[in-house]
């Protein structure tokens, strides 16, 4: 885990780092969705609502780091739930801000079973993979030099 590598911690430390831990880790798939949401916002470019997003994550996670540690005297396994439940509070948060976004998307979730199915053959098209290519080609072959490199 690498909490004593550095400087080994005492037994009292220890333990609240592990409750920490295994608390905060049930946030971790709602985390990384979040990592994937805000990117896509920047990409977009949608700064307002990527500012908006982060607020509401880091704004309900310290809301709920005083309510449940504080108020609920759960010390440090509190602040890791209140960070958990943060991070799925900013998930949930960041994909209604994209179906109000981009309104299609919707149409996809309520469509049909059999409309939903993947269309191999548009994900397939030469034509768009050729030009997909041509614009990330340069990024594709700067990032495989670095791997290389380091």
């Amino acid at each position: 885990l690498g909490f004593g590598f550095v400087h080994p911690p005492d037994v009292v430390t220890m333990d609240r780092a592990l409750t920490y831990f295994h608390a905060r880790i049930l946030g971790v798939p709602a985390a990384l969705a979040n990592f994937a949401t805000c990117a896509w916002l920047n990409a977009v470019k949608h700064p307002k609502n990527l500012l908006a997003v982060t607020m509401v994550l880091n704004v309900s996670n310290a809301i709920l780091c005083i309510v449940l540690a504080w108020v609920f005297d759960l010390g440090v396994a509190g602040v890791g739930y209140a960070t958990a439940v943060a991070n799925y509070i900013g998930l949930a948060f960041a994909i209604s801000r994209i179906c109000v976004i981009y309104p299609q998307l919707q149409c996809v979730i309520d469509a049909p079973a059999d409309e939903k199915a993947i269309r191999w053959a548009v994900i397939l098209d030469r034509t768009k993979m050729w030009e997909l290519l041509a614009v990330q080609g340069n990024v594709f072959l700067r990032s495989l030099f670095l791997m290389y490199i380091t």
